[in-house]
């Protein structure tokens, strides 16, 4: 790839970081490099532990959460959810204190990990006030356990990223939706007045210099200013 493309691909990653991170929710508490199965702060108990089937198994405050028959909600890879039956390790919590309700996000991987394996990782946001799961799940777009919110409003966002690629053409696109939280506690696809959903895109190759990049959007505000 040329150096004109390279500082074109950093251009719009540079867009995509510093208007997420205006949007991005502070934890009350996060603990990182976990070596124990069992975790405790605030009024919050956790303890995890491995399953016979795969997956693994969370007890939250005194309730099971199992992940071994767990789905993504969204599109991990172009048009394909995934199963949650991967995960073997608990490598970050996150935990948000939202006065009626709180949540408590995990980012779960698999360790040791092998191959395209090692660029996949799901995140489990758990209602803890309603008792309810939401999972997603990534490839290739990054390890980042957080949440935003992205309208006026009060109201809490999950942004879900989708790898699409690598086509014939060796171009690749990390599409970005919004999933939003309910008052029952599950999160649900954000779609405007047309019925289609929130999306902004960033469309690159690394294998060559022939095609640029662009930044596509149809979203709830203008993110690209550049142009």
């Amino acid at each position: 790839m040329s150096s004109g493309s390279k500082a074109e691909t950093n251009k719009y990653e540079k867009i995509i970081e510093e208007y997420l991170e205006q949007k991005r929710i502070e934890p009350t508490v996060t603990v990182n490099n976990i070596s124990q199965e069992r975790i405790s702060f605030l009024d919050v108990e956790l303890i995890w532990e491995h399953t016979p089937e795969g997956g693994l198994e969370f007890i939250i405050n005194g309730n099971k959460v199992n992940t071994s028959k767990a789905v993504t909600l969204n599109d991990v890879w172009d048009t394909d959810k995934d199963s949650v039956n991967f995960v073997n390790y608990l490598q970050q919590v996150k935990y948000y204190n939202f006065g009626e309700y709180e949540l408590l996000g995990l980012l779960l991987t698999s360790s040791p990990c092998t191959g395209l394996g090692c660029g996949v990782n799901y995140q489990l946001i758990y209602d803890i006030t309603n008792k309810k799961t939401n999972y997603f799940g990534r490839f290739g777009t990054g390890y980042d356990l957080d949440l935003y919110r992205f309208s006026n409003s009060d109201e809490v966002d999950y942004l879900s990223k989708t790898f699409h690629g690598r086509n014939e053409m060796l171009v690749d696109t990390t599409e970005f939706v919004i999933y939003r939280r309910q008052d029952n506690g599950q999160f649900k696809l954000v779609r405007n007045s047309r019925g289609n959903k929130y999306y902004f895109r960033h469309i690159y190759s690394w294998e060559t210099d022939t095609i640029p990049d662009r930044f596509e959007e149809d979203w709830i505000e203008k993110i690209n200013n550049s142009r």
